[in-house]
C-alpha cells in the first residue's frame, strides 16, 4: 500500500512537472518570438547609431569647410557614406585666401 502511495505521489509530481514544462515552453516560445521581433529592432539600432554618428562626423567636416552644417546633417542622414564622399571630394573650403569669407 505504501509503495502504491509513493508511486501515485511521484506520478502526480511528474504530471505537474510536465504541465509546468509545457506551460513554460509555451511561455518561452511566445517570449522568444517577442525577443526575435525586438531583436530585429535592436539589431537595427546599432546600425542607426553608426549612421547617426557618421552624420555628426560629416557635420564636423562641413563646419571646418564653413558650410551650412544643419542642411548637411540632414543630407547625411539620408545619404550616409555617399554624403561623406561628396563633402570630402567635391566641397571646397568656403574661405578666401586673405582669410575672409566668400560671398
Amino acid at each position: 500500500m505504501a509503495l502504491k502511495v509513493v508511486f501515485l505521489m511521484k506520478l502526480k509530481l511528474l504530471k505537474e512537472a510536465l504541465r509546468e514544462n509545457i506551460i513554460f515552453r509555451r511561455a518561452n516560445s511566445t517570449i522568444s518570438q517577442k525577443i526575435k521581433k525586438v531583436g530585429i529592432i535592436m539589431g537595427d539600432t546599432e546600425f542607426l547609431v553608426g549612421w547617426f554618428t557618421l552624420s555628426m562626423i560629416n557635420v564636423g567636416i562641413v563646419q571646418g569647410k564653413n558650410r551650412n552644417s544643419l542642411s548637411w546633417f540632414f543630407i547625411s542622414l539620408f545619404l550616409g557614406p555617399i554624403a561623406t564622399f561628396i563633402i570630402v571630394v567635391f566641397l571646397e573650403n568656403n574661405y578666401l585666401n586673405d582669410g575672409g569669407l566668400r560671398s
